[in-house]
């Protein structure tokens, strides 16, 4: 009867976790709305900073699994884009909470390459 009992036990404490978790899904596109694979999406949450991160795939979808409950900030970047940020991003218990960014063509870095003397060159 205690096996039993402490089995029962175990058994609550893992669905209460199951229950206070959920997911964060969406689509990253460009202007057009052509997905942009290979993507960064980031979602922090508000308060403790914990962070949850993942990559587009091949049609711009992410899906980060297992998010606690909380209220987040999600951002998306990609080289050659402008980054995208939405706050007060809000997770409840067993949802799939859809976060969708359309990113636009960011501003070019330009780097200068500048010449080193000639005693500082390894030929």
């Amino acid at each position: 009867m205690r096996i039993f009992l402490v089995s029962l036990g175990l058994s609550a404490c893992l669905l209460a976790q199951q229950a206070s978790i959920t997911s964060l899904i969406g689509r990253v596109t460009d202007a057009n709305g052509a997905g942009i694979p290979g993507a960064q999406v980031t979602a922090v949450a508000d308060g403790t900073n914990e962070t949850y991160s993942a990559i587009t795939n091949e049609v711009g979808l992410y899906f980060p699994q297992f998010v606690k409950v909380g209220t987040y900030t999600v951002k998306a970047s990609a080289p050659g884009f402008a980054t995208v940020m939405h706050a007060g991003v809000q997770v409840e218990v067993n949802q799939l909470v859809r976060t969708n960014f359309e990113l636009k063509i960011g501003q070019v870095t330009e780097h200068k390459l500048r010449e080193l003397p000639h005693e500082n060159r390894h030929n």
